[in-house]
């Protein structure tokens, strides 16, 4: 049976297990709501993740500062993404515009963290007339360590996605291959499990 599983199975499902890891690493990576819902990022710091400082810096109006931290994270996670985008896109080239798109949206927040904060609440402008690059300074010597953040960040990610992968793998193989009482419920229970926020 394992010999079947791990010599014939998972070997044909290696690039979906490929591409969902790698989701699952982006995904967690910028997920807030559980982390900032239990612990807010405490106790001292302990917990707390890139995403969820830049949420709380963005929810306190420090505009440039919680975009300059999005776009390093961007940054990092378009390492990540690199493989990915590469397997989805190199047969499917249509699909390049809607990457156009999301690269606007980079570019924007690009441009938001070089900004002064006179420029972020006036009249919509596509190129800073004055640049400052005080937001990324301030990355590596504020209180918070924006270098632990993203340990922890990356530390959840990795941790949640080896957790996820396996257990998901071996339940799929489990569902698809046997045929036990039960069954259909248990189907039905993890898909309508999956309806509900993750803060619930």
């Amino acid at each position: 049976g394992f010999q079947k599983l791990f010599k014939i199975t998972i070997p044909s499902i290696k690039n979906t297990i490929f591409i969902t890891g790698l989701l699952r690493i982006i995904w967690v990576a910028n997920s807030v709501d559980v982390i900032f819902n239990m612990t807010e990022g405490g106790p001292a710091y302990a917990t707390q993740t890139l995403s969820v400082y830049v949420f709380n810096k963005a929810q306190a109006l420090n505009l440039g500062y919680s975009s300059a931290m999005a776009i390093l994270l961007a940054l990092v996670l378009c390492l990540v993404a690199v493989p990915y985008l590469i397997f989805t896109f190199r047969e499917d080239f249509p699909h390049f515009f809607i990457l156009l798109f999301f690269l606007f949206l980079f570019y924007w927040t690009s441009i938001t963290s070089i900004k002064p904060d006179t420029e972020l609440y006036g009249a919509v402008t596509y190129w800073p007339r004055q640049v400052q690059w005080e937001n990324y300074t301030k990355l590596f010597t504020t209180t918070v360590n924006f270098l632990a953040a993203m340990k922890n960040s990356f530390i959840v990610a990795a941790v949640t996605t080896v957790v996820s992968l396996t257990a998901s793998t071996l339940a799929s193989y489990a569902f698809s291959r046997y045929r036990f009482a039960g069954r259909r419920a248990m189907m039905a229970l993890f898909l309508s499990n999956n309806m509900f926020p993750t803060v619930l």
